[in-house]
């Protein structure tokens, strides 16, 4: 079977991540613990697997009855931020393609690598973009966003004067640590929630 993925515009998308948030973490409280709602909140097995990513060149996938989801071992182990987002991903996939897992011809890594290698590439990179949108949403909501921005521009407000909207990806670097993802995911996700616009730098 072919993956038929429809086109979700950013705002459809953040709609369904906050909802889900609503529905599994109302406190809001950073950082969201990820692994805890999976495995208590969703029931779903989180394990880690030797060399995933060598063997498919992916971080984790979810299984095709959505029971599962398999970590690369070493990551699962060793890379925090980076875990915390492959499961975010994997969480966007069983939220927002749960009727494609139903028909999924895929139920151990050999079967997934196949039909991952025979699957429409522009359907493939659809599906992946819009579980890499659903991560950085529950995983930096946008009210927490623009309240850890503002914080941290408060704590560099001497040294902000008269700087750029350049400066957001160096800012990123601490806004990450407040929810346990990486800077380059931090950064992302200022871009797409349009901090610069909102969060004003000092003159």
């Amino acid at each position: 079977m072919n993956l038929e993925i429809p086109y979700l515009k950013y705002e459809e998308i953040k709609s369904v991540a906050n909802k889900f948030l609503n529905d599994h973490w109302p406190s809001g409280e950073i950082p969201i613990p990820i692994e805890e709602i999976v495995e208590l909140s969703l029931r779903l097995r989180i394990a880690p697997f030797p060399e995933l990513f060598r063997e498919i060149k992916l971080n984790a996938f979810l299984t095709a009855d959505r029971s599962t989801i398999f970590v690369d071992e070493i990551q699962y182990n060793t890379y925090a931020e980076k875990y915390r987002f492959s499961i975010a991903h994997e969480v966007g996939h069983y939220v927002l393609h749960s009727e494609y897992y139903e028909h999924l011809p895929f139920s151990d890594i050999d079967t997934y690598k196949a039909w991952r290698l025979n699957a429409d590439p522009e359907m493939v990179y659809r599906f992946e973009v819009q579980g890499n949108l659903f991560a950085e949403l529950i995983l930096m909501p946008s009210p927490q966003l623009v309240r850890v921005c503002e914080q941290v521009v408060k704590n560099h407000a001497d040294h902000l004067k008269g700087v750029g909207k350049d400066v957001w990806p160096y800012l990123a670097k601490d806004v990450a640590v407040e929810f346990e993802v990486s800077p380059l995911s931090a950064s992302i996700r200022i871009e797409h929630e349009d901090i610069p616009a909102i969060v004003s730098l000092p003159m």
